[in-house]
């Protein structure tokens, strides 16, 4: 029997019945949790310490819209695209083996699922001997330095969430702090539009922390 993905109706063409109550949600854990946030966004990470990323749920400026939102520094993302950037090269290097993949799996008779079974990381050939995720880190300082990777910071909209309206947004600050969201809130909310910085960052490796 073919398998379906089940359809997410956006967040806009729900009911307004079902948005009003989502609403209700995230305005009772935005209240719930305000003494140690703020009382202006509720996030279920911690923020005892600064952070480089953060998810937030956060109020619009009417009723029923609220923001399904995640924050990152500048570097933050800047790292991903750097080990996104080393990923990829790593595949047109050397693939992976679908055989290598699949050999040994069997099947959890309580799930019905196919399981493979632990391993060794495969080496390749092509990339010197090393498994992906050792090419991968020896790579990144040559990608880094090469200035070819850019990360603009800004926010932009994802219209397809099914609990509030996304937002991906990239901070030019070195960590995220409760007082960071408070001031994006802020601005985003006097102007909730589309926002790209007129210039992009990059960054030397040694530049930048916790690679790993």
């Amino acid at each position: 029997m073919p398998f379906h993905k089940p359809h997410r109706v956006d967040f806009h063409d729900l009911p307004r019945r079902i948005r009003n109550k989502a609403y209700i949600q995230v305005k009772n854990l935005i209240r719930q949790h305000r003494h140690e946030l703020g009382g202006r966004f509720y996030t279920h990470q911690s923020m005892t310490e600064p952070t480089g990323w953060v998810d937030v749920y956060f109020a619009g400026s009417k009723t029923p819209l609220f923001y399904n939102a995640t924050l990152e520094t500048v570097t933050e993302a800047y790292k991903a695209w750097v080990w996104e950037t080393a990923f990829e090269a790593s595949y047109e290097l050397a693939p992976d083996n679908p055989i290598h993949c699949l050999t040994g799996m069997t099947r959890d008779l309580k799930t019905g699922f196919y399981v493979a079974p632990s391993r060794e990381p495969e080496r390749f050939p092509g990339l010197d001997g090393l498994t992906r995720q050792e090419w991968m880190k020896r790579k990144l300082p040559e990608i880094a330095d090469s200035g070819s990777v850019q990360v603009t910071p800004g926010w932009k909209f994802d219209p397809h969430y099914h609990s509030g309206v996304g937002l991906t947004a990239v901070l030019d600050v070195p960590t995220i702090t409760r007082d960071v969201i408070h001031e994006f809130i802020d601005n985003f909310l006097r102007s909730p539009t589309h926002y790209q910085d007129d210039s992009p960052r990059t960054f030397r490796y040694a530049d930048v922390q916790d690679w790993v």
